[in-house]
């Protein structure tokens, strides 16, 4: 049994047809972890515990420190993916420069929350204590940083594909 074939441009309509889905929900996961990271500062800044000493002194404030950190920067991942959909609904081909563009971007991106998060939540740590008394796990730094890579190296994919793109633009 022989699978239906496509033509170009019918692959270029579902898949502009198809990232409409991905552009809403990618923006609205991207919202919601605004959304969130502002409940969790909120939180935090206004918690009072008459057996705690203080968010500042706990360490909950850290771990909000990296919440609120880490959900911006993944906000800000999810709103560029959103783009990289806006492009191809647009183009109807994800072999473009501009996506290739935009991994790039997402790979900095995670990479950079990825070693910045527990960084600065040790600092915070320190100013506000003075000393880090309690364990930072980077369990967490080191997914980031391999998602980081599977990201970086879908970019070079992505470049591959789209000069291989050109080059069958070229011959038809």
């Amino acid at each position: 049994m022989t699978k239906p074939q496509f033509t170009k441009e019918q692959l270029q309509d579902k898949m502009k047809e198809q990232s409409w889905v991905l552009i809403i929900i990618l923006t609205v996961v991207g919202l919601c972890m605004i959304a969130y990271s502002g409940i969790a500062l909120y939180s935090a800044l206004t918690m009072n515990n008459a057996d705690a000493m203080g968010p500042v002194e706990s360490y909950g404030f850290s771990s909000m420190f990296e919440r609120v950190f880490n959900g911006l920067f993944n906000a800000a991942v999810l709103f560029v993916a959103a783009d990289i959909f806006r492009k191809i609904k647009n183009s109807g081909t994800p072999f473009m420069q501009n996506v290739i563009k935009h991994l790039y971007i997402i790979s900095a991106l995670l990479m950079t929350s990825a070693i910045l998060s527990p960084v600065l939540a040790i600092a915070v740590t320190v100013a506000a204590k003075g000393s880090v008394q309690h364990r930072i796990l980077f369990s967490g730094m080191s997914f980031g940083v391999v998602l980081s890579l599977v990201v970086l190296s879908l970019a070079r994919i992505f470049r591959y594909g789209t000069m291989l793109q050109q080059e069958s633009d070229e011959t038809l």
